[in-house]
């Protein structure tokens, strides 16, 4: 029994420590979305694809008809989700995005901010 509690212990610690060097490389930006992005399921797309990448954060609409996106991942990851963010859902139509790299945000998962 002492053999397994032990092997627990270190399990749970190399879990933690994964985590702790995740957040440690991941990077955050910010998507400042221009174009027809407001109704028509843009929102819904962006957290599938973000959840899909391992991506967190979340996606808002604005009073000026953009979408603002705040993301965390790796370097990779984000780019990945800029190509989905450029390409859509088939209803959206992205005319600009303003990305800028943002300071460390506190976020575990992704979500849609109303």
């Amino acid at each position: 029994m002492q053999f397994l509690f032990s092997c627990y212990i270190i399990i749970l610690h190399k879990y933690f420590m994964i985590k702790y060097i995740l957040v440690i490389f991941m990077i955050w930006k910010q998507f400042k979305i221009f174009g027809l992005v407001q109704g028509v399921g843009f929102r819904y797309f962006i957290k599938n694809i973000a959840k899909k990448l391992g991506i967190v954060g979340y996606v808002k609409n604005e009073l000026d008809g953009s979408v603002t996106i705040i993301a965390g991942g790796s370097s990779n990851q984000l780019e990945m989700f800029r190509e989905y963010i450029v390409s859509g859902n088939g209803y959206s139509n992205v005319e600009k995005i303003v990305e800028e790299n943002i300071p460390k945000q506190d976020f575990e998962s992704f979500y849609i901010q109303f």
